[in-house]
């Protein structure tokens, strides 16, 4: 049986968090826990994870240290006490598995795949209005699915401007190590800076997985201060594709544009 560990960091958001937690506790597959990295939360919020964490020994509380900062510090924290063994997701508190059967799915296709030896498997989102209404659907690409793909075809999807749905990749634990982890001086495309240095490894072998597995909720953070978000994609793109990264920068928005990203 395959351990998914899901890190989550979180700050006063205990008012939305609850979906989050019971589509994770109603899961047909129960080999999971999730880790919760806080940020500084209220009196009310940090009771409540603890509340939790009492009542069910597979949620793990954490205080943000001042030496990780941000959402990707949190991330880096949270992965100092996972299981090497395991495979692992970050999803933040809007967002939720898509089914009861999520977990129970994706062991099934790690057994079938477990051949490949995989890193990182890139599933499907789906983001949701405020309202509750769907909004579009997320993946890598839309043109290839269920297949196995090496390096250098993941660093040519990139470079046309798509980008793996962060809380719809399932990532090998052993991937991460105290040189290999997010840069917490991003504050909103550390993702994407971590997918873009992923490419400097000598090999990564990854499988595109036309599965949906996390709803997720628009409006956080990453929503808003468009200009630093704008800023730090760039700087990401540059970093890996050098004078041509206008080009990743373009498509990308291009993309979104059109809704095919």
């Amino acid at each position: 049986m395959n351990n998914f560990q899901i890190i989550v960091p979180t700050q006063n958001s205990y008012k939305i968090i609850r979906k989050l937690i019971e589509s994770i506790q109603n899961q047909t597959y129960n080999n999971w826990s999730v880790i919760f990295i806080d940020g500084k939360s209220n009196k009310s919020h940090v009771k409540y994870l603890k509340d939790l964490c009492l009542r069910e020994k597979r949620f793990t509380y954490l205080k943000q240290n001042n030496i990780n900062k941000g959402i990707y510090g949190a991330m880096n924290q949270g992965l100092k006490i996972i299981d090497k063994n395991s495979w692992i997701l970050f999803w933040g508190s809007d967002d939720w598995a898509n089914g009861v059967n999520t977990l129970k799915i994706l062991n099934s296709y790690l057994i079938k795949l477990s051949s490949f030896n995989l890193d990182l498997i890139i599933c499907n989102g789906k983001y949701f209005k405020n309202n509750g209404s769907f909004l579009k659907n997320s993946s890598f690409n839309n043109f290839i699915n269920n297949k196995k793909i090496n390096l250098s075809e993941y660093k040519k999807l990139l470079f046309y401007g798509f980008t793996p749905p962060h809380q719809a990749t399932l990532m090998r634990a052993s991937l991460f190590s105290s040189e290999n982890k997010y840069n917490d001086n991003y504050l909103l495309a550390g993702d994407l800076d971590f997918f873009c240095r992923l490419c400097f490894r000598e090999k990564l072998s990854i499988y595109l997985l036309n599965f949906p597995i996390v709803s997720m909720s628009c409006g956080g953070i990453s929503s808003r201060n468009h200009i630093k978000r704008f800023k730090e994609v760039k700087r990401s793109y540059r970093m890996l594709f050098k004078d041509l990264y206008f080009i990743p920068y373009f498509l990308r928005y291009f993309l979104k544009i059109i809704r095919i990203s």
